[in-house]
């Protein structure tokens, strides 16, 4: 039962993600907005979409394939990926200082963690 409930939550996140990366991709201008970054120009353009949209994609994509497949290792790459955003942003909450704007990305980040990890870890149980 646990691995259904593994499964479910892992495929709604992924799917979630996805939704975010296609979102990335048609209005990067607003998500830009929403996220305190300003694509500049066609080069901006094109780093925002690829490079947030196809990471948002990417942990979609192996989130959905473990879901689907039911292997815990598809999780391997947006929880290595996840952590090191988690990480980047904590050092630089540690450089610049607080802010409160800063704590919901995180939360985030640290909830798709603990839900992927308890994935892993269930995903992988005989």
């Amino acid at each position: 039962m646990l691995k259904i409930i593994a499964r479910i939550v892992m495929a709604l996140q992924g799917a979630l993600a996805l939704f975010i990366a296609a979102n990335v991709f048609m209005d990067p201008v607003k998500i830009g907005d929403q996220l305190g970054i300003a694509p500049i120009g066609t080069l901006g353009l094109s780093t925002f979409r690829g490079d947030i949209g196809s990471l948002f994609a990417g942990a979609g994509l192996f989130m959905l394939a473990a879901a689907v497949r039911g292997n815990r290792l598809y999780l391997v790459p947006p929880l290595v990926f996840t952590s090191i955003a988690l990480a980047a942003r904590t050092a630089s909450m540690a450089l610049t200082g607080f802010a409160p704007e800063l704590v919901q990305p995180m939360v985030v980040e640290g909830v798709t963690i603990t839900l992927a990890l308890a994935a892993y870890v269930i995903l992988g149980r005989d």
